[in-house]
């Protein structure tokens, strides 16, 4: 075995453990990033409440970034992946916040 004087060993033990702290930061984020997408698709399965509107169109989108768009706001058309509501206080009581623009 090849003799390492102290100065490499504590350089070789700090990029250890640095590189284990950064697979403990990735995991935690890979498994808060997976939470997340069990609670969004909880939230998609709920039941709305049918106020004459169809699903394809409701009045409310509530994207999966948690903004509510009304109808007739910028990005309503474009929000495709979303969590119908039958008013903005629905929207914003279930967590979710209006646009910035």
């Amino acid at each position: 075995m090849v003799k390492l004087n102290t100065t490499y060993r504590v350089i070789i033990g700090v990029v250890v453990a640095i590189l284990v702290m950064a697979g403990l930061v990735f995991a935690y984020s890979k498994g808060a990033s997976s939470t997340k997408n069990s609670s969004a698709k909880q939230e998609n399965t709920q039941s709305i409440p049918s106020s004459g509107s169809d699903s394809e169109n409701p009045p409310v989108k509530k994207s999966t970034t948690g903004i509510c768009h009304g109808e007739g706001t910028t990005y309503y058309s474009k929000t495709t992946n979303f969590t119908p509501y039958n008013s903005i206080a629905d929207c914003l009581s279930s967590g979710g916040r209006l646009p910035k623009k």
